[in-house]
This record gives structure tokens, sequence and C-alpha cells, in this order.
């Protein structure tokens, strides 16, 4: 079963992407980033939208992120984690495959469960 099961029901638009992270970060860790950050773009899209959150000064996702009033609801280890991800595609997206091991794409997952299911 994958830790991302929740997605089908409380983030259907992000659950292919999700189901696609785990099996990449053995096989194809710049695959594993690409498609953490399309997840994370749904997740946050889908936060804005449940906690009535206004667009920032820019519609991209580090804009969001990083936007105050987001941070204020999300928290600094939520936020910590999501921003790790744009930053690890970045790195690794232009990277030849032999330089990111499983074991570092593996640092970049990010623990959503809780709180996708349970916004506050």
């Amino acid at each position: 079963m994958s830790n991302f099961a929740f997605a089908k029901v409380a983030l259907p638009t992000a659950h292919p992407d999700c189901l696609k992270v785990e099996p990449y970060l053995t096989t194809d860790p710049r695959a594993a980033c690409f498609s953490s950050r399309r997840a994370i773009e749904h997740l946050v899209g889908y936060l804005y939208e449940v906690l009535n959150l206004s667009e920032p000064y820019r519609n991209d996702l580090v804009a969001r992120m990083n936007d105050g009033a987001f941070k204020t609801r999300t928290g600094d280890g939520i936020n910590q984690k999501l921003n790790l991800i744009p930053g690890a595609g970045s790195t690794c997206a232009p990277s030849p495959p032999s330089t990111w091991s499983p074991n570092e794409t593996a640092n970049v997952r990010v623990d959503l469960p809780d709180h996708a299911e349970h916004p506050q």
C-alpha cells in the first residue's frame, strides 16, 4: 500500500503524481523530484482553496508557499518540507542521472498525509 493512498480521496488531482513518487525513489530520482513537485502544486492549490487564502503577488508555487498567510497556516515544519522539493528539482533536473542517489531523493519526500487530511 502506498503512503499516499489518502490522496485518492483527499487530493484526487494529486493522486497520480503521488503514486509515481515512491517507485521512482529507487529507480529514477529525477522523476521522483518532478512528480513530487507536481503533487505539491496540487496540494498547495488545495490548501489555498480550503483555507480561503488570497492569491499572493505572483501565482506560482514558490510565491504561494512563501506567502505570509500560507506560512502562518501551514507552520514552519510543513513549509520547510514543501520548500525542499522545488530546490531539489532544480538541482537534480539538469544533473546526469548518476549524480542523484535514491537515498538523496528519499530525503526530499514530504510527510503530507496528516496536514492534507486535516487542514487548520
